[in-house]
């Protein structure tokens, strides 16, 4: 945000500081958000051709601007082959716009490409884990490039496992960073029935092509562990989830961390994380994100509020010792047996994204928490929804977070046929930008005794990541007191009606409305834009937050 000002708290309105009399405003509102606030999304991302049962927003990667969403049933080559699409966000316009779609090269039946995505940069990693190339559904995984001369994605290369074999499900998981690859292969037969195992690759910038590097397994891997279910991949450090894992019982879960030695070329397990409280069915690992030095892994089965309420754990990298320790549990404010909060997780610098896909009736959700530096703690931000929630939607199977940016998927909405999917965009930017004006101007108003005043407000664009309350239009004559215009709150339509709640939750783009039309007594007015940050639908000077927008005056 580049706006000019910034709130403060006031206890009473009329010992607000002016921040800025005129024009348009941009707010930035610093604010400890509540656990409880709810908010819907910027925008709703749908295929440009998609149709029932091709489950668009399987799978999601977000870096920054740009973003690939899998629809892994999607029947362009074949049923069930698959597909992914390529979006840009233009910061112009605050939308996402669909520039690409990728398809594999040969493509066929039943391959299911775009059940994993990974991106960065001008590179894309596709995963098709049903391919049949090395046996049935031994599975692969496809390298794009992104031209910038012709400005599209080309196919870069296809991979395959070195040793692959029926049903490894090789592609079921895929991580891309720089010139390095890492594929799981959750299924394979190694130390063990489907104990799995994932492979790195690397870019031979002098051949042109990529190689695979090394082939990771778990020091302790046994049968139907799935070790590979989920990976990432950051610089020279890789995390992979084995969610059925047993060292906390059946199907407990565990996690493996990998270094990269630069002096000997080679890969190395460096550790095995488990949570401090893990039990059986809790499939710790089945999501797993990295972040610097803090890893955020799912628990989707863990019953602290009920059967597979689910959580997520935050790990921290000590450097000193060089060792991994439990820093957080997080868990939903409102969480109720069989939501799976911790199906997905995404974590990018201090927040935390974790979806809950089979909340409110499968409906979905996802929660949004912030890592306070001061206290050390991580709280809860947000509870996301989707604004067109319907049952059975599962909203939050796939979640992405790059800065202030996020992605969620909803594979189950209904909008171009059953299970066509869907995707819904987020923006936390807390800014809000606005234009207040008195009979059509905005500074220097000055009205004849018995004329109407007209207030109009457009709200512009803006987000408000967690806030809550009533919004009012007010204007103060400092020699009389109060003057409260509209009695009730004045709320865009995206928020709720009603004397009671508002979330400031979805983009209040280009709205206008007339907060008052009538004539006013004589003297000089102060209009300002006030948040009561108890949301009852009635006014409390004590809990507002207030910004002076415009002045005028009365002859």
């Amino acid at each position: 945000m580049t706006g000019h000002c910034r709130a403060r708290r006031v206890r009473s309105f009329l010992c607000a500081e002016k921040m800025i009399a005129a024009g348009i405003v941009s707010i930035l509102v610093i604010l400890g958000t509540p656990s409880w606030a709810q908010q819907y999304e910027n925008q709703k991302l749908l295929a440009s051709d998609g149709a029932g049962s091709d489950e668009f927003g399987r799978s999601i990667a977000l870096d920054e601007g740009r973003a690939l969403v899998g629809a892994h049933w999607d029947d362009d080559n074949g049923p069930d082959s698959g597909s992914a699409y390529f979006f840009v966000y233009d910061s112009v316009s605050g939308t996402w716009q669909e520039e690409a779609k990728l398809l594999a090269s040969d493509g066929i039946n039943y391959d299911s490409f775009g059940s994993s995505v990974a991106l960065d940069g001008d590179r894309a990693l596709v995963g098709a884990p049903d391919d049949d190339d090395n046996g049935r559904d031994a599975g692969s995984a496809f390298l794009f490039v992104y031209d910038s001369v012709s400005g599209t994605w080309q196919e870069e290369a296809k991979l395959l496992a070195s040793d692959s074999s029926d049903y490894d499900s090789f592609g079921s998981s895929v991580a891309l960073c720089g010139q390095k690859a890492l594929v799981g292969a959750e299924r394979r037969y190694e130390n063990g029935f489907e104990t799995g195992a994932a492979y790195v690759f690397a870019y031979d910038s002098g051949s042109g092509t990529w190689i695979e590097e090394a082939k990771l397994l778990a020091s302790d891997g046994a049968d139907r562990d799935y070790f590979g279910k989920s990976i990432t991949l950051e610089g020279d450090r890789a995390l992979i989830g084995a969610h059925k894992d047993d060292d906390n019982g059946y199907n407990s879960g565990s996690i493996y961390m990998f270094g990269y030695d630069s002096g000997t070329g080679s890969w190395h397990e460096e550790a095995k994380l488990v949570p401090s409280d893990g039990a059986a069915h809790d499939y710790f690992g089945a999501s797993i994100s990295l972040s610097g030095d803090k890893a955020l892994v799912s628990a989707s089965g863990d019953d602290d509020h009920g059967p597979a309420t689910g959580s997520a754990y935050v790990f921290l990298y000590d450097s000193v010792s060089g060792t991994w320790h439990q820093e957080a549990k997080l868990l939903a404010s409102d969480g109720e047996g069989g939501d799976c909060f911790g199906h997905a997780v995404s974590l990018s610098g201090t927040r935390a994204l974790v979806g809950a896909r089979k909340d409110e009736f499968a409906s979905g959700s996802a929660y949004l928490f912030a890592y306070d530096s001061g206290s050390g703690n991580w709280y809860e931000e947000a509870k996301l929804r989707a604004s067109d929630a319907a049952d059975s939607d599962f909203f939050g199977v796939s979640v992405s977070l790059s800065g202030d940016k996020a992605l969620i998927g909803a594979w189950g909405d209904e909008d171009n046929g059953p299970f066509s999917g869907s995707v819904f965009a987020y923006d936390f930017t807390s800014t809000l930008s606005l234009d207040v004006k008195c009979n059509g101007q905005d500074q220097n108003v000055i009205v004849g005794s018995g004329e109407n005043v007209t207030v109009t407000v457009d709200i512009k664009n803006g987000y408000h990541p967690g806030l809550e309350g009533d919004l009012w239009i007010i204007a103060v004559l400092p020699t009389s007191g109060w003057n409260t215009w509209t009695y009730g709150p004045w709320m865009h339509p995206f928020w709720r009606l009603g004397v009671g709640n508002v979330y400031y939750s979805g983009p209040p783009l280009n709205h206008a409305a007339t907060v008052f039309d009538q004539p006013g007594s004589p003297g000089t007015y102060k209009v300002y834009l006030a948040l009561d940050t108890v949301p009852d639908g009635i006014l409390d000077l004590s809990t507002l937050w207030g910004f002076d927008v415009v002045d005028f005056t009365v002859q």
